[in-house]
């Protein structure tokens, strides 16, 4: 019997009609065609359809940073450490130690001392004397009326004193030379100061400032280290 003809009676009279139109599955009690599931679009594990889960081999999920109650996520915890860390690496080599920002707290109120001082003696036309204490560190202020020697009311210079552990190492005056002990006597006139001043600091660990003071124009340098310093 011919092939043709023995698929015809298999198909009870009807020929069956290969290769051109496939015969659709379709769900019982649905005219459309069932569809295939959606499969989960993963990438290494992690579930990219939703960005907040990741998915894993044996079909459980997980969040992936999503933000706890009244807190913060991990990333952001990380992100601010480092931030903190960064910043600490570039502040803290530039603050100086205790005892050097002493000695330059010390040697420029030191200075503004002797500009005030200056100042005061030009506006007022008032005799004013400076002693420093080469042994005690001491800073004491007086001024002249009537031919005699009086304390300052002034609330600026009435209190000025080196900080705890700065020390005055010598004080050069070119009339007197250089003074290493007892007390070193300044003096400022109508002009300002009388004449070219060089003082040396010394804090911890050797280290050393110079408070350099010109007479008449009331120009007053600070420099770091032991200067000397010719008028």
């Amino acid at each position: 019997m011919p092939a043709r003809l023995a698929a015809i009676i298999a198909c009870g009279g009807e020929p069956a009609r290969f290769g051109k139109h496939p015969v659709r599955s379709k769900a019982a009690g649905s005219s459309h065609p069932q569809k295939a599931p959606r499969r989960r679009s993963t990438l290494w594990g992690i579930n990219t359809a939703t960005p907040h889960t990741a998915a894993f081999e044996d079909g459980s999920e997980t969040a992936l940073f999503q933000r706890p109650p009244n807190g913060f996520t991990l990333i952001e915890m990380v992100v601010v450490i480092v931030i903190i860390s960064m910043a600490m690496m570039l502040v803290l080599p530039r603050l100086p130690s205790t005892a050097a920002g002493e000695l330059r707290s010390s040697a420029r109120s030191l200075a503004a001392t002797f500009r005030y001082l200056g100042d005061q003696a030009v506006a007022t036309k008032t005799h004013y004397r400076m002693r420093l204490g080469i042994d005690d560190g001491s800073i004491t202020v007086t001024r002249f009326e009537n031919r005699k020697e009086t304390a300052v009311t002034d609330n600026f210079l009435a209190k000025r004193s080196l900080a705890e552990d700065i020390s005055i190492e010598d004080v050069q005056i070119p009339r007197l030379g250089t003074i290493i002990d007892g007390e070193a006597v300044i003096d400022f006139g109508s002009r300002g100061l009388a004449e070219f001043v060089t003082v040396h600091l010394k804090g911890e660990k050797g280290a050393q400032m110079t408070i350099m003071a010109f007479p008449d124009s009331g120009k007053v340098k600070v420099a770091e280290g032991y200067q000397e310093v010719r008028p």
